[in-house]
């Protein structure tokens, strides 16, 4: 009879045990896959953006995401979508009148897109351009040395990036 309560009571036990186990709420949706050491961010420049002087067009942004890191350890790359895809400066358009080379330098918190007539002549003012800046950790670059850098698809496949 001892075995037959001590059977019952120990099986009693386990059912109390798995059955008071419970999750503490609802499964939330799935997260997006993201990465916190390749950035992208898009900058759009209007005509009347553009700092004219006789021999260059300048446009000054900021960027929080150029930190002293990236400078020193990483990497910082800028495009123009031109036409249907995203081109990497320094860029040279040459469909213009007198061919225009885009080329961009970056600083801390900043970056600077100047535009040259290749003729040294004063350069048209383009219509509206979109930039994109990506700034890539040490770390990414390292882990990732097949990466086509100044191919923005491919960056942004492989960093799963938003436009």
């Amino acid at each position: 009879m001892k075995k037959a309560i001590f059977t019952w009571l120990a099986f009693a036990a386990m059912i109390l045990l798995f059955n008071s186990c419970s999750k503490d709420g609802a499964t939330g949706p799935a997260g997006t896959n993201g990465n916190t050491n390749v950035h992208s961010k898009t900058f759009v420049v209007n005509p009347s953006d553009w700092n004219v002087n006789s021999t260059n067009l300048t446009r000054f942004l900021t960027d929080s995401a150029i930190t002293q890191d990236i400078i020193d350890n990483g990497s910082v790359e800028m495009f123009v979508n031109y036409g249907d895809s995203w081109r990497p400066l320094p860029f040279t358009n040459f469909w213009a009148p007198s061919p225009q080379t885009y080329q961009g330098s970056f600083y801390l918190n900043e970056f600077d897109i100047f535009v040259w007539r290749n003729d040294g002549l004063q350069p048209i003012v383009p219509g509206v351009l979109t930039f994109k800046v990506v700034t890539i950790a040490g770390s990414a670059k390292t882990a990732n040395p097949n990466i086509n850098w100044k191919n923005y698809e491919e960056v942004k496949k492989a960093f799963n990036l938003k436009d």
